[in-house]
């Protein structure tokens, strides 16, 4: 029997500029996003994006078929010890300061990515997503856009459970 998350990695870097940090996928979890099947609900750890996303103890494989398997992601963590994160699909790709991250599209569009969002306030940098919307696509392809000119850093969209800081906390 085929592992339902045979086609996403099983590691992903952090980031370019943090290649020894790695998420590594979480066997006995899932992600859902969107209407949450009865066994996950019974089953549900964490619930992110105000209740748009829930990671699941249990096996993806045991959910009714009538839920759509696109919805469905594998759970990352931080390695070693780190919280518990989805990936959404989205990629930040960020170009040297001189370079105008929008003036590269066809090179991103050649190598299967399409612009999610430009960001106006850092022209150098972009949301990208997979030309089809595949998070699978999104995460074993991060080399590529990490091999194209002047690329500086690299780093897919992991949502993770926010953290409230104590009234101890310092400023960073």
């Amino acid at each position: 029997m085929k592992e339902f998350f045979s086609n996403y990695p099983k590691k992903i870097k952090a980031s370019t500029q943090h290649a020894e940090n790695y998420y590594v996928i979480q066997k006995g979890l899932y992600a859902v996003q969107g209407e949450v099947p009865p066994p996950c609900k019974a089953a549900t750890m964490v619930t992110l994006e105000e209740g748009k996303i829930v990671i699941c103890k249990g096996n993806p494989d045991e959910l009714p078929p009538s839920v759509d398997r696109n919805a469905i992601t594998p759970v990352y963590a931080l390695e070693p010890s780190g919280p518990l994160a989805v990936p959404t699909g989205l990629v930040l790709i960020r170009f040297a300061d001189n370079i105008i991250a929008v003036d590269q599209k066809q090179a991103l569009q050649r190598i299967g990515y399409i612009i999610d969002q430009e960001l106006a306030y850092v022209p150098y940098a972009l949301w990208l997503k997979s030309a089809d919307g595949n998070i699978a696509f999104a995460l074993n392809n991060v080399s590529l856009l990490e091999a194209q000119p002047h690329v500086e850093n690299v780093e897919p969209q992991l949502l993770m459970e926010s953290v409230h800081r104590g009234s101890n906390a310092r400023p960073l």
